[in-house]
C-alpha cells in the first residue's frame, strides 16, 4: 500500500513587536523581558529598548538617592489609607522594636550636655569619631561628614548626640577593644540607655520640621537604621528550630518596616538638609541601572515572578509584588557601585508597599523567597559590623519556612552564603 508522504507542518510564532533592539537585529524571537530579555542575558550581551515602557523605565531610575528617591512605581503606592504624622508613625513603630527591659537611666534626658553627659559617655563619642564613624559610608569623600561634622552638629541636638552614642556603644559590645576592662554586657547597657534617650527626645522634634533642626534628623535616621541593625533581640533558645525561624523573620520584618517608617518620617527634613553643609550625603548615584544582574540572580528573580504570575490567591498583589521585584533588580549593586553597596542594597526596604510586610507575617511564599534574596543581599556587606550576619539568618530561617517547591531558590540563596548544607540557625 502506498503512503503518500505528508510535509511537515509549518511552525507558526507570535510576532515579538515589542522586543529589544538586538533581537530585532539577529531576527530572533524575544521574551521582552526587562530590564534584559533572556537570550541577551545567555550571550552576555547588552539589551536595550526603544518602546516607550523601557524609555520610560530607563529615564526613572537613571539617578536616586538614598532616603530621598522620587516617586517611582513603588513608591506610589506607598500611602497609606489614613495617613499618620511623622511622630505618630515613630511611635508606632519605635516601642515595638526598643529592647526590654530597658534600665532607668541616670536622670530625665537634659538639653544641656553638661547635666547629661558622663565620663564614659566622652568615652564613646571618643570611639565613634576615631572607628564607629568610619563604618557607615564606604565613600572616603564622606567620612569626613560623619567622623567631624555630624557630631559638632549632635552638641545642639541632644537626640542626635544621644544616637551616636547608642551607635558607638553597640560597636564596642560587638567588638570590644582588647585592652578594655568592660565587658560586652557594659556596653549592652549603655546602648539601651541612649536608645531610650535618643527616642524619647527625638520624638517631639516630628512635631515641627524646619531648616533649624532638619539636619539634625536626618543625620538622626540614616544613625538610627544603622543602630536598629545593629540590635537583635536574641531568640528564645527554648523555642523549637522551626519557631526560632519564624520568631527571626518576624523579628526582620519589624527592623525592615522600622527602615521604611524611619524613611517616612524623615522625608519633610530632606529639603533643608539638601540647603544645609551635609548635603553631598544625599548624592548615591545609581550608575550601574542599565548593567543586567548577574545570570544566576536574574534566574532566580524570574522563577520568582513566575510563581506571582500563576499564584491564584495573589492575583490581587501581582501589580505590587511586580513592582518589589523590580526594585529588588534595582537596588542589586552592580560591579562599579562597590563604594555605595551598603546604602543602594538598603534603597529596597525604604520603598516597601505596605501590603508586604503583611504578606511576611502571614508567611506567603512568594514574600518569603523575596526575603530571601534579600538576605543574600545583606550578606554580601556582612563585612558592615552593623550588619553582620543578619543576612545570612535570614536565608537559613526564610529556608526553613518556605515549603516543597522552593527548591531552587533556597539553594540558590544558601550557596551564595556559603552554608548550602547548614540549615541551623544560631540563636
Amino acid at each position: 500500500m502506498h503512503h503518500q508522504s505528508q510535509m511537515p507542518s509549518r511552525k507558526f510564532h507570535t510576532k515579538s513587536r515589542h522586543g529589544c533592539n538586538e533581537c530585532k537585529h539577529r531576527k530572533v524571537k524575544c521574551d521582552e523581558a526587562r530590564p534584559s530579555c533572556l537570550r541577551c542575558l545567555n550571550r552576555r550581551a547588552p539589551c536595550t529598548y526603544t518602546s516607550p515602557f523601557i524609555q520610560d523605565y530607563q529615564k526613572e531610575w537613571a539617578s536616586v538617592t538614598f532616603l530621598a528617591s522620587s516617586a517611582t512605581p513603588a513608591s506610589t503606592s506607598l500611602a497609606p489609607s489614613n495617613p499618620e504624622s511623622p511622630s505618630q508613625t515613630f511611635q508606632r513603630l519605635v516601642p515595638t522594636f526598643s529592647p526590654s527591659p530597658a534600665p532607668a537611666i541616670d536622670a530625665i534626658p537634659s538639653t544641656k550636655f553638661e547635666d547629661t553627659y558622663r565620663s564614659h559617655d566622652m568615652a564613646l563619642l571618643h570611639h565613634y569619631t576615631t572607628n564607629t564613624s568610619m563604618t557607615i559610608t564606604r565613600s572616603a569623600a564622606l567620612q569626613h561628614i560623619w567622623q567631624m561634622v555630624i557630631p559638632k552638629l549632635a552638641f545642639s541636638s541632644p537626640y542626635l548626640l544621644h544616637c551616636i552614642l547608642a551607635l558607638s556603644a553597640s560597636h564596642l559590645a560587638q567588638r570590644p577593644p582588647l585592652d578594655s576592662t568592660n565587658s560586652s554586657h557594659h556596653y549592652q547597657s549603655l546602648v539601651r540607655e541612649h536608645h531610650r534617650a535618643a527616642v524619647s527626645l527625638f520624638r517631639p522634634q516630628l512635631e515641627n520640621i524646619n531648616p533649624q533642626n532638619g539636619p539634625a534628623i536626618f543625620a538622626f535616621s540614616v544613625l538610627f537604621i544603622c543602630l536598629s541593625l545593629s540590635m537583635p533581640t536574641p531568640l528564645d533558645s527554648l523555642l523549637s528550630q522551626r519557631d526560632k525561624c519564624k520568631s527571626f523573620i518576624m523579628q526582620m520584618n519589624t527592623s525592615i518596616r522600622l527602615i521604611r517608617g524611619i524613611h517616612d518620617v524623615s522625608l519633610p527634613s530632606v529639603p533643608h538638609f539638601q540647603e544645609s553643609p551635609f548635603h553631598q550625603l544625599l548624592l548615591i548615584e545609581k550608575t550601574g541601572h542599565k548593567e543586567p544582574l548577574s545570570f544566576d540572580a536574574e534566574v532566580i528573580i524570574r522563577l520568582i515572578e513566575q510563581s506571582v504570575d500563576t499564584d491564584p490567591a495573589i492575583v490581587s498583589l501581582k501589580d505590587g509584588y511586580t513592582a518589589v521585584l523590580q526594585r529588588l533588580r534595582y537596588c542589586n549593586p552592580r560591579r562599579d557601585e562597590k563604594t555605595e553597596q551598603t546604602a543602594i542594597i538598603l534603597m529596597w526596604p525604604v520603598a516597601l508597599p505596605p501590603f508586604f510586610f503583611d504578606e511576611v507575617e502571614k508567611m506567603r511564599p512568594v514574600a518569603l523567597a523575596i526575603l530571601a534574596f534579600f538576605g543574600v543581599l545583606l550578606h554580601s556587606v556582612s563585612k558592615e559590623w552593623w550588619i553582620d550576619d543578619i543576612g545570612k539568618k535570614l536565608v537559613k530561617a526564610v529556608a526553613e519556612m518556605l515549603p516543597r517547591g522552593w527548591e531552587s531558590v533556597t539553594a540558590w540563596a544558601k550557596m551564595n552564603i556559603g552554608n548550602p548544607y547548614d540549615y541551623t540557625l544560631a540563636v
